[in-house]
C-alpha cells in the first residue's frame, strides 16, 4: 500500500515528467528520463491504471531517433504560417483568439505560475501543456507541504487549484492527444499526450474526491 507521502510524490512526479516531455527534446533527455522512471517505479506507480500508458511513452521515447524527435518536435508544435500543426496551446484551443481569449488565458496561467515560483522564461507561451503540468507539479508540492506542517487551508487552496488545472487541461488535451496520433510520425509524441490524458484522468478523480468526498462532483 502506498503511503499518502508516497502518492504525493508519484503525482509530482508524474506532473514533471510528462512537463518535461512536451519540452524541445535535449541532450541529456534518455538518461533524464530513464532515471525518473527508475524513482516512479520506486514509488508503486503499477499500482494505478495510467501506468500501461506512462510506461508506454517512456519505451518509445528510449527507442527513437533523437535527431527525429527534435525535427518532429519543430513539426508538430512550432512550425506553420498558421500556427502549429498540432498546437500545444491552451489559448488555440479555448476561448476565442479574435475576443483577445489568448491574451487572457496566458495571463491567468502565468500568474498561477509566478505564484508558485516558475518564471517563464524559455520562449513557450505561459499556456503551452508543458507550463501547465509543471504547475501541477508544484501545486502537489505545496499540498504535500502544508500537509505536513498542518496547514489545512494551504492544502485546500491547492487542492482547488489542481481541481482547477485539472479540469481545464481535460477539455483540451484529449484533443491534442487525438491530433498527435493522427500526425506524429515517431509515435513518442502521441504516446506522450495518452499517458497525459490518461493521467490527468486519474488526478482528476483523485483531487475532486479529496475536495467534495466521495460521490460528489
Amino acid at each position: 500500500m502506498n503511503s499518502t507521502a508516497d502518492v504525493a510524490h508519484l503525482r509530482q512526479g508524474c506532473f514533471r515528467l510528462l512537463s518535461r516531455g512536451f519540452a524541445r527534446p535535449g541532450t541529456h533527455d534518455r538518461e533524464a528520463f530513464e532515471q525518473a522512471g527508475t524513482v516512479l517505479d520506486t514509488l508503486g506507480l503499477d499500482a494505478f491504471a495510467f501506468a500501461p500508458a506512462v510506461w508506454g511513452w517512456l519505451d518509445r521515447f528510449a527507442l527513437a531517433n533523437e535527431a527525429a524527435l527534435e525535427s518532429e518536435y519543430v513539426r508538430l508544435f512550432e512550425s506553420g504560417t498558421d500556427g502549429a500543426l498540432c498546437s500545444p496551446m491552451e489559448s488555440q484551443h479555448l476561448g476565442s483568439v479574435r475576443a483577445g481569449d489568448a491574451a487572457t488565458i496566458a495571463a491567468r496561467v502565468e500568474s498561477a505560475l509566478r505564484r508558485y515560483g516558475v518564471v517563464v522564461d524559455d520562449g513557450r507561451a505561459p499556456d503551452h501543456v508543458g507550463w501547465q503540468l509543471e504547475l501541477g507539479a508544484r501545486l502537489c508540492a505545496s499540498e504535500q507541504a502544508c500537509g505536513e506542517s498542518g496547514d489545512e487551508a494551504g492544502v485546500t487552496a491547492a487542492l482547488h487549484e489542481l481541481e482547477e488545472l485539472t479540469a481545464t487541461l481535460g477539455r483540451w488535451v484529449p484533443r491534442l492527444h487525438r491530433s498527435l496520433v493522427r500526425h506524429d510520425r515517431t509515435g513518442v509524441y502521441g504516446s506522450l499526450s495518452g499517458a497525459a490524458v490518461a493521467f490527468l484522468i486519474h488526478e482528476g478523480d483523485l483531487v475532486r474526491r479529496a475536495v467534495y468526498g466521495d460521490g460528489k462532483r
